[in-house]
């Protein structure tokens, strides 16, 4: 079996309360792919659920010291939940929703312009069924300027998509949602008022029901970042996720 499939497996093993054996499928995938960043995530996730905190947080530890280039967003993901009630179960959190690693990638084919798409796993924390209409999320992309400086990104409000419709986080309890940045070549007169710009980063913000679930970043000092917080009103549609299918 490829890892991937692997992978699928095990989360649906979890997703129906089997943990010893979707920790047996881990455990043949960390045989057959070692120290894969997706591996040991899960079987964090998996200890978590069980209550074995200080095995997950060897995972976590484990991924947050792994190089940058293999890690990806994995490492940030790890940082996160290393420093979050000591990785606390979420029946204890109190957390309805998590996000996943999120992953950046550069699109090589992109003409006339920089693109980025950002994966974002949106994870249901226990077994609480989640109402799709209450999940807002927002996401600001950043800009490297002139090579030096850090700023909001110029470019358009990216297009995002739901990737495995309906989105009801039933089953392994994941969705995943794509964000596209897409920076547009510039032209002379923008680049003497905007400066020269690239693809710097990301920051996640998840909420349901208005209240902040989890918080992303790569890099991780953009968290440090002055950023508004605008609520929608309870009830309203959040106008930046697509619509999802009931």
């Amino acid at each position: 079996m490829t890892l991937e499939a692997l992978l699928d497996l095990a989360k649906q093993v979890r997703g129906l309360g089997d943990m010893q054996g979707a920790l047996e499928v881990l455990r043949q995938a960390d045989l057959r792919f070692p120290a894969r960043p997706e591996v040991l995530t899960e079987l964090a996730r998996c200890y978590e659920q069980m209550g074995l905190n200080e095995k997950a947080a060897a995972y976590w530890r484990q991924l947050s010291a792994q190089n940058p280039n293999r890690a990806d967003g994995f490492r940030d993901l790890a940082q996160r939940r290393l420093s979050t009630a000591a990785g606390l179960p979420a029946a204890e959190s109190g957390r309805v929703l998590a996000l996943g690693a999120c992953r950046a990638q550069r699109d090589a084919a992109a003409a006339n312009g920089e693109k980025v798409l950002l994966r974002i796993p949106i994870l249901r924390q226990g077994t609480a069924q989640v109402d799709p209409a209450q999940v807002d999320i927002d996401v600001y992309f950043f800009d490297r300027v002139n090579g030096q400086q850090v700023a909001l990104t110029i470019a358009d409000e990216p297009p995002s998509a739901w990737m495995a419709p309906p989105v009801d986080w039933r089953g392994i309890g994941e969705e995943p949602l794509d964000v596209t940045y897409f920076l547009p070549t510039l032209t002379p007169g923008e680049v003497a008022a905007h400066g020269r710009r690239a693809y710097h980063g990301y920051v996640v913000r998840l909420y349901y029901q208005n209240k902040l679930q989890d918080v992303a970043a790569e890099p991780r000092d953009l968290l440090d970042f002055g950023l508004p917080t605008p609520r929608p009103e309870a009830g309203a549609e959040h106008p930046f996720l697509p619509p999802v299918s009931r």
